[in-house]
């Protein structure tokens, strides 16, 4: 995939600096900002194999690269999460997101039994 396009893909180590960075943008600009944290469970409600959440989280990384914007940020939180920003997004946006990188998900998954739920937050500020 072209590097120039699509998600801004990080390490989870820099995911911090990166989120207190937007929340100051957040604080100084009043824009919207969305975070989602997407979930790995099974569908059966038993315990995921490594190689299968290897394998699950490979494709939601292809599925949220394919489907979000240079301006959005991602980052592999745990073996089964991973958390995405949305910058200048309000939460009907963000969850019509959510919902098209869930989509992009299951229609490139090769395996069976995982399920992909996802919370969805607006960022808040004190002032």
């Amino acid at each position: 995939m072209d590097e120039s396009r699509g998600l801004f893909k990080v390490p989870y180590e820099e995911f911090p600096n990166l989120y207190s960075y937007l929340s100051r943008c957040v604080k100084r600009k009043g824009q919207m900002v969305q975070t989602i944290l997407f979930t790995m469970g099974s569908e059966s409600q038993d315990y995921l194999e490594n190689s299968v959440c290897d394998d699950a989280m490979s494709t939601l990384e292809v599925a949220a690269a394919y489907s979000l914007r240079m301006v959005d940020v991602g980052s592999r939180y745990s073996s089964l999460q991973y958390i995405v920003v949305l910058v200048d997004t309000n939460i009907e946006n963000g969850r019509m997101v959510a919902d098209r990188v869930v989509n992009q998900f299951y229609k490139i998954y090769a395996g069976s039994g995982v399920m992909l739920s996802y919370d969805i937050q607006t960022m808040v500020v004190n002032a």
